[in-house]
């Protein structure tokens, strides 16, 4: 059966938070790996080490961005892999070696569902896990993580930026004083892990500067292709593989490496360029004031504190799931904020729900011309759907 999907505007796309387009540049470094250099890259013949070469490459550049040395990088399918490979290997770690014996593990309400869901798991075998709820400004109060550390903590996940409405988390704040308790303590305990999948293009990433002891990001966030993940670790720090068969990944991921995915995401780190923060900060801000214009919308938060990409929506009386699909339906796309958003954003006073929010997120393509032609359309759809 012969499928023939339609072609997406790019100046009507506005969910890089979920997805962004493959850069060009990018997907020109990938394509000899998919023909002609197809070789294995674990095989000792040409073909092999050509694709050994092409991810020793990727690894250096990788590696540079984040300022730490080679070995320290894994590659994954994707950042929930490597999330999974980050708490389970810490957990698993510790109880093949009975380091802390009754371990307990401090995270957010906000962060993404692949580091919750594997800690609720293990809540259920009997760990303790403590959930930081963030202020009314949507950051989290480091010091309420400091006083709930004690000497049975073994790991503290804490994400770099909400993927909904783009609240920055004092994660290198953190990350000192996590540091500051391992010295004192002479341990590697209590192991610090953020989620930068949506820190990566905007922000200060440098693992010494964030402190951090584990760190994880995709690459379809960044231009790159999907289905290629990174996990930083640095050395030291004890993982168990959750993958067995190959040894690949020094021994903690097994499994034949994805040659382009991994020579994808590292030309997708090369072309990263902070300037273009400026400008889609402001484009951002266009969006905020235009979109305020039409009655009864609200905006989550203010820009301050937040990556310059997003921006969250919610509009009294309309589901946001409806307005996602009207949306949808002219070619204009966007995202609704999911229903295990947390609620602790909402002050007392509120009764709107953060899970009916719409989120527009912006990228290196987006255009002011772009903007405009958008909140026409949705002023359009929202006064449509108030006359029903």
């Amino acid at each position: 059966m012969k499928i023939n999907p339609p072609k997406i505007n790019i100046d009507s796309y506005f969910d890089y938070a979920a997805s962004t387009p493959l850069d060009k540049q990018v997907l020109k470094s990938m394509l000899p790996y998919f023909g002609e250099h197809f070789g294995n890259s674990s095989s000792i013949h040409t073909p092999g080490q050509i694709a050994q070469n092409a991810i020793d490459l990727s690894r250096q550049k990788i590696s540079l961005f984040l300022g730490c040395n080679l070995d320290e990088i894994i590659f994954t399918s994707g950042a929930t892999e490597s999330n999974n490979l980050a708490l389970h290997g810490v957990i698993e770690a510790n109880q093949s070696k009975n380091y802390i014996k009754h371990p307990n593990i401090i995270t957010t309400t906000l962060e993404h569902a692949s580091v919750l869901q594997p800690l609720s798991c293990y809540a259920k075998q009997g760990i303790k896990i403590y959930y930081i709820k963030p202020n009314q400004d949507g950051t989290v109060d480091v010091n309420k993580i400091i006083k709930t550390i004690n000497k049975n903590t073994l790991l503290i996940s804490v994400i770099y930026v909400n993927n909904i409405i783009g609240t920055i988390q004092p994660v290198a704040e953190i990350g000192r004083a996590i540091k500051s308790i391992q010295k004192q303590n002479h341990s590697q305990f209590p192991v610090f892990h953020t989620d930068a999948t949506q820190a990566i293009n905007y922000l200060n990433c440098k693992v010494e500067y964030l402190k951090s002891d584990l760190l994880t990001f995709s690459g379809h966030k960044i231009y790159g292709p999907k289905g290629i993940g990174i996990l930083y670790k640095r050395q030291g720090v004890n993982l168990s593989s959750i993958f067995q068969g190959g040894g690949h990944e020094n021994n903690l991921r097994s499994g034949t490496l994805n040659t382009p995915g991994i020579v994808g995401v590292g030309k997708a780190i090369e072309l990263i360029e902070p300037n273009q923060n400026i400008k889609i900060a402001k484009l951002r801000d266009l969006l905020i004031t235009e979109i305020l214009k039409i009655g009864n919308s609200h905006v989550y938060g203010t820009p301050n504190n937040k990556t310059p990409n997003m921006a969250c929506f919610y509009f009294n009386d309309i589901s946001a799931q409806d307005l996602v699909i009207a949306l949808d339906l002219e070619n204009i796309y966007v995202s609704a904020g999911p229903a295990c958003a947390s609620k602790s954003l909402m002050s007392n006073t509120e009764s709107y729900s953060f899970s009916n929010g719409v989120r527009f997120s912006l990228g290196k393509f987006t255009t002011e011309k772009s903007i405009r032609s958008v909140v026409k359309k949705l002023a359009l759809i929202i006064n449509r759907f108030r006359k029903l």
